[in-house]
């Protein structure tokens, strides 16, 4: 059988694409083509509403069952309802065409929940990812998740790391259908541009090649939609949901209401600045997914009103506490050249002060030799009280002319958090309720986390208390190019001191302690 026979059958008068009207016939679409010769490891097909990404996928998942004996596919989705709805019935269909010789196993409500090829000893299983756990003992062949941008990125992890079938080493394959998300997705993250690219993993001293292809498809590129079609999604869709709706390209907006625009502007609150030879600020939220460390500095202008500066971000995947320590020494030591452990404060989140089952918390971890860290942080119940207190922040602008809370350019995924990727959730009516909680997607609220730690525990506290703020700043060098930044003497400083309370003692007997350790 021609493979272009597994695709659906051209019933239009005339062909758009040049097919003999009355003839039996069948189309393959440029993008289709793409897609099943790809020889990539890991294929991503990016594109708008109809642009026929999902079966040239279940297409290539029958010709590996087909072709590939004993393989194994798993085909996913997040929703049951929506998975036999839709990416199975294509399947279904696929199969009908093909005529092959199948059986059909775990049957519900008329479905199988598996598939099996008895000449090739070939099975494809159908799973919703909501309970995805309890399927990933099986080593798979292929997977394939369609609507890709509604799993979190653990999904694919998951998937990835059962893609081992060793009968079918040569052609194993992942593969992902989507409509594009928002910029910094981590669909996004992971498949940045078009085309075709490797990345090199260092496995014991051997660079391992991994390879991965993105096509994007646009809605116009299928010719077998009417130009009615388009016109109900420009009459339902805003210009920006457009964009990925019908071009497939990453969209910029978010899902939801944003937490903190407005009042946050790109043009009021982000700039390039100096780093001042003062204190700098780490706000850590240990998320082992996605750890997060921002660095700041707070300083008083030519006014006297203390500001607060995020200076730099760093995001990293799969890391326990004392990798991330390392990793946040070793960039700041390139970020900060002139600054020693001494010139930093750091802030977190009570809960890392706990012990629970898997041990003490990393606060306390971090406080143990060799690190001997010092957190400043408090038992907050209620994140909302932190949030109008940074959106007080954003809306306050100084006499100086700068906002209290500014973000350098070298932080763009604080920025895409402060544009909407924290955001409130909207329900059915697309309304966020009264009492709505911004969503925890182990990302976004990991970066405002880190943020709010640092706001909270260390520049409210720098804004009630002058002595603290004095500390900070008192061996800042002079900045003679930044005129709304006041000079002060040299430094070095290190909050040594445990707990919540600061005390005008407490600080004095750490710049003590400081000054003997520098000598020593």
């Amino acid at each position: 059988m021609n493979v272009s026979e597994l695709f659906p059958r051209c019933h239009l008068n005339p062909c758009p694409l040049g097919g003999i009207t009355g003839t039996k016939h069948h189309h393959i679409l440029p993008k289709q083509h793409e897609a099943l010769d790809a020889t990539e490891r890991v294929v991503a097909q990016v594109g708008g509403y109809g642009s026929m990404k999902t079966i040239s996928g279940m297409v290539l998942g029958h010709l590996l069952s087909t072709h590939v004996p004993g393989n194994l596919g798993i085909v996913v989705r997040r929703s049951l309802p929506k998975l036999r709805d839709s990416t199975q019935r294509i399947f279904l269909e696929v199969l009908d065409r093909s005529k092959a010789n199948v059986e059909f196993r775990e049957m519900r409500d008329g479905w199988p929940g598996r598939i099996i090829y008895p000449d090739t000893g070939s099975e494809v299983v159908f799973r919703e990812t909501k309970d995805l756990g309890r399927f990933l003992g099986p080593e798979y062949g292929w997977f394939a998740i369609d609507e890709a941008q509604e799993e979190p990125e653990q999904v694919f992890k998951d998937l990835m790391g059962r893609l081992r079938l060793p009968r079918a080493e040569k052609y194993l394959k992942a593969m992902l259908f989507t409509n594009p998300p928002r910029r910094g997705h981590w669909i996004q993250k992971m498949f940045p541009k078009e085309g075709t690219w490797e990345r090199l993993v260092d496995v014991n001293g051997v660079m391992v090649r991994i390879t991965f292809r993105m096509i994007r498809s646009r809605t116009s590129e299928n010719p077998f939609l009417g130009s009615e079609y388009i016109a109900q999604l420009k009459l339902t869709h805003s210009p920006e949901e457009l964009r990925g709706i019908l071009s497939g390209e990453y969209r910029s907006d978010f899902d939801g209401k944003p937490v903190y625009k407005p009042p946050f502007s790109t043009a009021l609150h982000v700039g390039s600045f100096p780093v001042a030879k003062a204190t700098v600020a780490r706000g850590w939220d240990f998320g082992y997914h996605h750890p997060v460390v921002t660095w700041s500095q707070m300083l008083r202008c030519q006014h006297q009103r203390p500001h607060w500066r995020i200076l730099r971000e760093l995001i990293l995947e799969d890391l326990d506490y004392k990798e991330l320590h390392d990793k946040v020494v070793e960039y700041g030591q390139t970020w900060f050249p002139d600054h020693n452990r001494y010139m930093y404060i750091d802030a977190g989140d009570h809960a890392g002060t706990q012990t629970s089952d898997r041990g003490p918390g990393p606060i306390i971890q971090l406080a143990q030799p060799p690190y001997n860290m010092q957190f400043r942080y408090q038992a907050v119940r209620d994140v909302d009280p932190g949030l109008r207190f940074h959106r007080e922040l954003l809306r306050t602008k100084c006499q100086c002319g700068h906002y209290l809370l500014e973000v350098d350019r070298e932080c763009p995924e604080v920025i895409e958090m402060f544009q909407g990727g924290y955001h409130f959730p909207k329900d059915r009516g697309g309304q966020v309720k009264p009492d709505a909680k911004p969503v925890k997607d182990g990302y976004y609220d990991n970066i405002a986390d880190s943020v709010r730690y640092t706001g909270w525990n260390l520049y409210r506290a720098a804004r009630q208390d002058q002595g603290f703020m004095a500390e900070l700043e008192k061996w800042q060098g002079p900045q003679a190019d930044d005129p709304h930044i006041v000079e002060a003497k040299d430094f070095t400083w290190m909050g040594d001191w445990a707990g919540n309370e600061i005390t005008q003692d407490t600080w004095e007997r750490a710049y003590e302690e400081s000054r003997l350790m520098q000598r020593r």
